[in-house]
């Protein structure tokens, strides 16, 4: 009885092995088949984002390229314009210096004609103050204009080209229009100016004919000499065409107190210029002695008049 007893307490043992592995067996394919399809759920959704990436990296992509096309096209049209703006630059400093080259020439012809004016006026000398008549006869008024002042004797004359009122006739001006005067000769023309100073005390002036460009030169030169004469820099000044010429100090006699200057070198010396002495400023001896006449005011008339008076 012990042995049946043994014997199947053994199959039951055996039995119940048998019954376990098959259970563990079934769990173990339970869960073998739960991790395979947990595995396949996680390689689905792996695979759907993957694709999903993979979109949008293709997206990148194609904005990239479309990027790089753009900026391709921006290199080429940066390309092109650079080369516009070379060549354009190019263009503006040529035509810059066709410009200047152009103005040069400009400025030399007016140059020329200004000078070429100025040579056709030399003879000429403008009358200022002088009474206004009906029918007068302004080469007879200005001889005997002439003769009352002392510049020429009671029977001598100067030989006229032409004498007239400058500008339209205006009733009741509060001046009289001045008068112009051409002169047959420039030593004539000459011999007056220089005997200015007898008009001194009278409404009458006279001065040179210039052109527009001469007589803005004038303005300017006559504006630095006042100011030097004012600060009381110099003595005395006297515009003579296209430079002043000034006295330092008041010595009758002294030839080196007459300077000379231009408008460009006062312009390049505005504080001092007055105060330089360059020799290149300086009058020639042969005009040295008409300027201190000019300026003097001298009463000496020894200038030769037989060759320009009338007979």
């Amino acid at each position: 009885a012990m042995t049946i007893t043994v014997t199947t307490l053994a199959n039951k043992m055996k039995a119940m092995e048998t019954a376990f592995d098959k259970k563990v067996e079934t769990l173990k394919k339970d869960m073998e088949a739960k991790y395979n399809e947990q595995v396949k759920q996680l390689n689905r959704a792996f695979d759907a984002k993957i694709e999903v990436m993979m979109v949008m990296l293709k997206a990148k992509d194609e904005d990239i390229g479309k990027l790089n096309k753009e900026i391709g096209t921006l290199q080429k049209t940066s390309s092109f314009l650079t080369q516009e703006t070379s060549d354009m630059t190019t263009k503006i400093n040529t035509n810059a210096a066709t410009i200047r080259q152009a103005t040069n020439e400009v400025k030399y012809v007016e140059q020329k004609a200004n000078d070429l004016e100025d040579r056709g006026r030399r003879s000429n000398l403008v009358f200022f103050g002088l009474e206004e008549q009906q029918n007068e006869d302004c080469k007879t008024k200005i001889t005997e204009l002439l003769r009352y002042y002392g510049i020429i004797n009671q029977t001598e004359s100067f030989r006229l080209d032409r004498a007239h009122r400058l500008g339209p006739y205006k009733q009741h001006a509060q001046r009289p229009r001045p008068i112009i005067v051409k002169f047959a000769f420039y030593d004539a023309k000459e011999f007056v100016i220089s005997r200015a100073s007898y008009f001194k005390g009278s409404d009458i002036t006279v001065s040179g004919d210039y052109s527009k460009a001469t007589l803005a030169i004038h303005r300017q030169l006559a504006k630095h000499a006042k100011t030097a004469k004012d600060d009381g820099h110099i003595t005395r000044y006297d515009v003579k065409y296209k430079h002043v010429v000034i006295q330092l100090e008041n010595r009758e006699h002294d030839k080196n107190q007459y300077r000379s200057y231009d408008l460009n070198f006062i312009n390049a010396h505005s504080n001092n210029w007055y105060s330089l002495d360059i020799k290149k400023n300086k009058q020639k001896t042969s005009t040295q002695s008409h300027v201190q006449h000019n300026i003097t005011s001298s009463s000496s008339q020894q200038i030769e008049t037989a060759r320009f008076l009338d007979d």
